[in-house]
């Protein structure tokens, strides 16, 4: 049988290009926070949650990148192990052959590697860069279920050519009958309401309507000067409960 779920996540500003920066930000909040032990069952960070998002090639990103259990794994371990709850944080990773990853890690709570995801789906920033990886994907835990994992333009058509009903991400998952979804990005304002962009996100999913998929979002916050271009994200990091068409989503 399942068992309740306790969600969480951290939503912050990064110091752009200094992870040791951005990771003790990142202890403070939740410090700051007072979680107790038991009072989390999964932690979401953003993507590239410690060195920022925006990079002109590969050549900025290489001094940040991480071997998979780096540092930001080793963040994961603590916290997992001090809250008692799986803990999820976008990275880049270089992989033994050199290859570079826009990448997630997750981390179970006795501090084991759970699974490292590579973002299938690149947006225009990250191709200056990263290597697309190789499909979606997703992992079981136990009295939970199956667990998908997804970094900000898997949710998105295709290099935006496949076609919108598609749903590549959702119908992938559907198939695996997803009890929630833990999904990290950097998704930049376009502009108009938050509302917007959460019921764009809730549209992405059409496919998990009317099922018990719970999404747990965490989008960063703050301005990044990359590419020449002021870029801002929303903040509007948010647990989604995909139940049917009506369903709201609720902020935290």
């Amino acid at each position: 049988p399942s068992v309740p779920m306790r969600l969480g996540v951290l939503q912050f500003h990064p110091v752009w290009g200094d992870p040791e920066a951005s990771r003790a930000r990142a202890s403070r909040l939740l410090e700051e926070a007072h979680i107790p032990k038991d009072g989390t069952s999964f932690l979401v960070l953003p993507e590239m949650a410690f060195t920022g998002y925006m990079f002109e090639n590969r050549a900025q990103v290489l001094p940040l990148a991480e071997e998979e259990r780096g540092k930001t794994y080793q963040w994961c371990c603590t916290w997992a192990q001090r809250l008692d709850c799986f803990v999820a944080c976008g990275y880049p990773r270089q992989a033994d052959d050199g290859a570079l990853y826009n990448s997630l890690c997750v981390v179970d709570p006795e501090g084991t590697l759970v699974t490292t995801y590579d973002k299938h789906f690149l947006f225009e920033a990250d191709k200056t860069w990263a290597t697309e990886g190789s499909h979606f994907s997703s992992f079981h835990v136990p009295q939970v279920g199956t667990v998908g994992v997804a970094l900000c333009m898997d949710i998105n058509p295709w290099e935006f050519k496949a076609p919108f009903a598609a749903f590549e991400y959702a119908t992938f998952l559907k198939k695996q009958n997803p009890r929630l979804i833990l999904f990290a990005a950097a998704w930049l304002d376009a502009g108009g309401e938050v509302s917007d962009l959460h019921h764009y996100w809730f549209t992405r999913l059409m496919p998990l309507w009317g099922t018990q998929c719970t999404v747990l979002a965490a989008n960063r916050i703050g301005s990044e000067k990359g590419l020449q271009v002021l870029t801002r994200c929303q903040p509007d990091s948010f647990i989604l409960l995909p139940t049917n068409r009506n369903s709201i989503c609720r902020l935290i």
